[in-house]
């Protein structure tokens, strides 16, 4: 799920007022980026470009205005994690 990875990424590295842009084939999971991407963002909205082909599931999300607010930060699954090592016993 690349654009879920690119909406993680640019909820820990974008400034509050900043804008993310993901292009999205209709009807993939899309839905659950667009909702993950309105709790983080002010306005969140599909683009298709006037020259895209009618007939294109290709769209874009664009979200602008990234909210102010310390709990949206992206958390790293456990697989990013760094693994703790015991010293002592």
């Amino acid at each position: 799920m690349p654009n879920a990875r690119g909406a993680a990424f640019a909820r820990a590295v974008l400034r509050p007022g900043g804008t993310f842009l993901a292009k999205v084939i209709q009807g993939g999971t899309e839905a659950a980026l667009l909702a993950d991407l309105k709790r983080v963002f002010s306005n969140v909205k599909h683009v298709k470009p006037a020259a895209s082909r009618v007939d294109s599931a290709e769209l874009y999300l664009l979200a602008t205005s990234r909210r102010l607010s310390s709990r949206l930060r992206a958390r790293p699954s456990s697989s990013d994690a760094p693994k703790a090592t015991r010293l002592y016993q």
